[in-house]
């Protein structure tokens, strides 16, 4: 049986500390991956604005609803992105894209 010798053992260290760290970078990588896909995603949901709804209590309601821990000025400012809109020019009757958490 042909015996192996360590001719250098400052490179086979450092060989050995990349191979660890690599193995432990894969790992964290498919675990991390994992995390991602099983979290929940944010959608729209279509809301249909009634008498006295403001799109400051949209988002709360909504936010509450479906758990979104996020300001609501945020929150308010995402609804004006999605539908193209001035907070303050939602009227009764108007359908509008509200961010839900599903």
């Amino acid at each position: 049986m042909k015996r192996y010798r360590i001719v250098s053992p400052i490179r086979f260290f450092i060989f050995i500390f990349i191979i660890i760290m690599s193995l432990i970078l894969s790992v964290y990588a498919f675990v991390g991956a994992a995390d991602t896909e099983a979290s929940a995603t944010e959608s729209f949901r279509l809301v249909s604005v009634h008498e006295g709804d403001t799109l400051w209590t949209l988002a709360e309601d909504y936010s509450v609803a479906s758990g979104i821990d996020q300001d609501i000025r945020q929150i308010v400012a995402t609804i004006c992105d999605t539908n193209d809109i001035e907070p303050d020019s939602v009227q009764p009757g108007d359908t509008i894209f509200v961010p839900v958490m599903e």
